[in-house]
């Protein structure tokens, strides 16, 4: 697309999102807004997912981080809207990306560890939006999500072999949208930087760390994952284990500015006000939240494995500043996508058989939402499923992890235990078992339709 046509289609936009000049005038009128509702739009548009494996939620600034480790994310939620209660549907990137692309739980697509492949039937978002004319690309840089099936709908699905960065990746994703064929395109980029054993190196950890050694991590990140014993031949104490962090902090940062530069380029074609963008983790990462292993992932559900951040930036920023506090989990994304991107009103009939529903609506108003989020993967070497809920009274938020069989149950009252620290499985087990009969119809919906 010329910069003359790119001109136009700024133009159109402007066009289509005119507003009555009452409407217009009443962020001056009414100075105490801070959200404004969202502008039914008649367009299409493009589409970019960025993806990171181990991007949590708790890192982000803008989700209460104490430290600036992602200045241009913190920007994006500020343009657009960022939903606080996001969750992978997996602990495991491969499980989740398989959520993503059908919107549908790991249960169901039979995509629940690193070597399992989509099976065939469930169609993917890339071959709905094809079949409503979209230029489909996927870029990915994890290697859990090779031969996973996740190609379908894609005119070109490449896994980028190592050595790659967010750089990279980014300058990749750039040519295919600049190549597109036409104005409607859906480009996937996934982002490496905090993927073990590369994550973090040669990334300055000064502004996070100034007394660790350069290259601190690159050799014994290579040797797997850490556990006490693992320190204790390193010889490593409460220093290099905050070292660690500190290395994952400044692997974020590094990759938020490469975004940043990446999104300042497609500002300047004029490409950046008509697309929308989404923005999340496809897992979270256990550092040094807890005894036992760090650095590790498919390993536990605790909220460092699987809250991640979900930022959604809108064309022409019709929906700016909201921060939503309504769950949402992978299994949305592609409904909510095919309604705000593809213009395809929601309802079964636009995705049969999907796990989750889309959020479009929500991003107009502040709506409860979902009250359960449900996410499946690896728990203390059990198969498990992990139930968040807010609860009717108050804002407490309620957890239940439990094993497939029953034999592992874990409760936990989020809002004053956000570290997940002291089970009451036993002590309030009314609220547990209120949580666990949710498994069976959360079961009877997650089933092939």
């Amino acid at each position: 697309m010329t910069g003359s046509d790119r001109r136009w289609t700024v133009l159109l936009w402007l066009l289509a999102l005119a507003l009555p000049v009452g409407w217009a005038t009443q962020s001056l009128l009414f100075t105490g807004r801070t959200e404004w509702r969202a502008v039914q739009r008649q367009l299409s548009s493009p589409l970019l997912l960025v993806t990171a494996a181990g991007l949590r939620a708790d890192h982000l600034h803008h989700l209460g981080y104490p430290r600036d480790t992602s200045p241009v994310l913190d920007e994006i939620a500020h343009q657009g809207i960022t939903f606080r209660g996001a969750y992978a549907s997996s602990n495991e990137s491969r499980a989740t990306a398989a959520a993503l692309m059908t919107a549908r739980c790991p249960e169901v697509t039979g995509v629940r560890d690193a070597e399992d492949r989509l099976p065939p039937g469930p169609r993917t978002l890339a071959e709905r939006l094809t079949e409503r004319g979209y230029h489909c690309v996927a870029l990915v840089s994890d290697p859990d999500l090779a031969g996973a099936g996740l190609e379908r709908g894609f005119a070109r699905f490449e896994v980028l072999e190592a050595p790659v960065t967010a750089e990279s990746v980014l300058n990749a994703a750039r040519e295919a949208i600049d190549a597109a064929p036409h104005g409607n395109w859906f480009v996937w980029a996934d982002l490496p930087d905090l993927l073990r054993p590369s994550g973090g190196a040669g990334a300055d950890a000064a502004p996070f760390a100034g007394d660790m050694p350069a290259g601190f991590g690159d050799a014994a990140l290579l040797a797997g994952h850490f556990d006490p014993r693992a320190y204790t031949d390193l010889g490593w104490g409460p220093r290099e284990r905050r070292w660690l962090v500190d290395r994952y902090d400044a692997a974020l940062h590094r990759m938020d500015a490469a975004i940043g530069r990446f999104l300042d380029g497609l500002a300047d074609a004029f490409v950046l006000e008509t697309m929308t963008l989404a923005i999340t983790g496809t897992r979270g990462e256990r550092l040094d939240d807890r005894p036992g292993l760090d650095f590790a992932h498919g390993v536990d559900l605790y909220e460092h494995s699987i809250h991640v951040p979900l930022i959604l930036r809108v064309p022409a920023r019709h929906v700016r500043g909201l921060r939503l506090e309504r769950l949402a989990h992978s299994v949305d994304f592609g409904p909510t996508m095919l309604e705000m991107v593809a213009r395809v009103p929601n309802g079964p009939a636009a995705w049969p058989g999907a796990s989750g529903q889309s959020l479009a609506h929500g991003t107009r108003f502040q709506l409860a939402g979902s009250p359960r989020v449900h996410v499946e993967g690896r728990h203390r070497g059990s198969t498990a499923v992990a139930h968040g809920v807010i609860a009717i009274s108050g804002n407490d938020r309620y957890k239940l992890i439990q094993s497939e069989d029953g034999t592992l149950r874990e409760f936990y009252a989020l809002t004053p235990d956000p570290g997940e620290r002291t089970n009451h499985a036993q002590h309030q087990r009314h609220r547990a078992d209120a949580l666990s009969n949710h498994i069976d119809a959360w079961r009877a919906t997650c089933t092939v339709r």
